[in-house]
């Protein structure tokens, strides 16, 4: 560490920005249609770190793991599965389900 007295009188914060739930599982979304895999995993573990069971993050988790690695994207999809309740494609999770085992 440098001496010295820091510009912020050592009183400085960790900047943070806030940004809506929506613009940023949008942001997650036009990343995956961009093959932004790393943006898309950042985005969805920060997301489900707020919501674990944000039916939304986890099946864009899913299908963005997948993309990479079929084995490891199964449990994403199963848990997807079981809190779906109608919302999303159902037969579409269903056959990802198929395709990684």
């Amino acid at each position: 560490e440098l001496p010295g007295t820091p510009a912020d009188n050592g009183n400085a914060e960790d900047p943070q920005i806030e940004i809506s739930y929506l613009a940023y599982l949008e942001e997650a979304i036009i990343g995956y249609q961009e093959k932004d895999w790393t943006l898309v995993d950042e985005h969805c573990n920060t997301i489900l770190k707020q919501y674990p069971n944000d039916i939304n993050a986890l099946y864009l988790k899913a299908k963005n793991t997948f993309d990479k690695d079929a084995n490891k994207a199964l449990p994403w999809f199963e848990k997807t599965l079981s809190l779906n309740n109608g919302r999303l494609n159902e037969k579409e999770i269903k056959e990802y389900i198929r395709l990684c085992q």
